[in-house]
């Protein structure tokens, strides 16, 4: 009895182990083949791609010749280019999606009960700006699945500038969504979404943490105009976190120096005195620059870093040299003096002046 119930084991493993061999075998023909597609349908596309772009031919003409199989490998080939493009190179590759069938295609996955496909479609659709997509977006903008999250809400941000109440309302409910994520939801909007912020910021309706990535995108513009506002939270803003933001934003923008800046360089907290005296650097504020000797000798490294770093911008070779001569100069100072002049300016020699006859 024993050994029929082993033999039928033995059996059973063997069959087992040869279907185990038989997907192998499947899978690895199923993964060949859709590589040689893959790669049969980007080598014809890549040519009707120069055609589209030099108008040989029409966006319906490319579309005409693409078979309902390959819509998935049309999404993975447009989607750099989309992401790459504008005008009307743009527009013409978004005809093909539509010609194609892709969009209508990617609608109805966007149903779909795989959250993967659910991102995947939603972000195509967001990047062609896609206004039937819209509806699709709210189930991924309430997911805590942050690989639908993403998608749902850049796709929101691209539509246009009238989605921003609701981009800020769903940043503002949440807190998972890191400043990096922020700033690149923004940047979809391009830098029309300026004035908008400052208009958000001046009535005071939003989180704190929305408040800082405001900050940092209009730093992220460059968008001057925001000045005004900047010297408003550097003056009197009682989070020390959207004080630091406004001056590293203020110092991102390079702009004039300004009473604020100075008694920021005061402030109690080490990282207001840091974040003050990295954008006197950038100010240019040449008369100004002994602002900074005395945070030399402050009791956070830092501080000193920037002081010296500052200073290296803002003063001549000589005077940087004859504070190291200085007897009376603190020590910490001297330290952090000749390490920027050695790291970061050359040389700690002072070069000598000479008149060419």
């Amino acid at each position: 009895m024993t050994i029929h119930i082993l033999t039928l084991i033995i059996f059973l493993i063997i069959i087992l182990t040869g279907l185990i061999f038989l997907s192998i075998l499947r899978l690895r023909y199923k993964f060949k083949r859709d590589y040689h597609q893959r790669k049969e349908a980007y080598s014809k596309w890549e040519l009707n791609l120069f055609s589209l772009f030099a108008e040989e031919i029409h966006p319906s003409q490319w579309a005409s010749h693409i078979s309902s199989h390959e819509l998935g490998y049309l999404q993975e080939f447009l989607l750099p280019y989309l992401e790459s493009l504008k005008g009307e190179s743009f527009e013409k590759l978004v005809a093909v999606a539509h010609y194609s069938g892709l969009v209508k295609h990617l609608l109805q996955e966007g149903g779909s009960a795989n959250d993967w496909k659910q991102a995947q479609s939603i972000y195509f659709l967001g990047l062609i700006r896609e206004p039937q997509g819209l509806p699709m977006l709210e189930t991924g903008l309430a997911s805590d699945n942050m690989f639908w999250f993403y998608p749902s809400i850049i796709a929101l941000a691209r539509n246009n500038l009238k989605t921003l109440p609701r981009v800020l309302e769903v940043l503002r409910n949440r807190s998972d969504w890191t400043e990096h994520l922020g700033i690149s939801i923004f940047a979809e909007m391009g830098e029309e979404v300026c004035p908008e912020l400052l208009s958000v910021l001046s009535k005071g309706e939003t989180s704190p943490k929305v408040e800082r990535l405001a900050l940092a995108v209009l730093a992220h513009f460059g968008y001057k105009r925001a000045e005004a506002t900047l010297k408003e939270y550097i003056l009197y803003s009682k989070d020390p976190e959207l004080q630091i933001r406004a001056l590293r934003a203020w110092n991102q923008l390079k702009l004039t120096f300004f009473e604020g800046i100075a008694l920021a360089m005061k402030h109690s907290d080490w990282e207001i005195r840091a974040a003050a005296v990295t954008a006197l650097g950038s100010s240019g504020a040449v008369n100004h620059a002994l602002l900074a000797r005395p945070l030399l000798r402050d009791s956070n490294w830092w501080v000193r870093l920037r002081a010296a770093q500052a200073m290296l911008v803002l003063c001549t070779r000589e005077e940087l040299h004859s504070m190291l001569d200085d007897p009376l100069e603190d020590r910490y100072a001297k330290d952090m003096l000749r390490y920027i002049l050695t790291r970061e300016g050359g040389a700690t020699c002072v070069i000598p002046i000479t008149h060419v006859l």
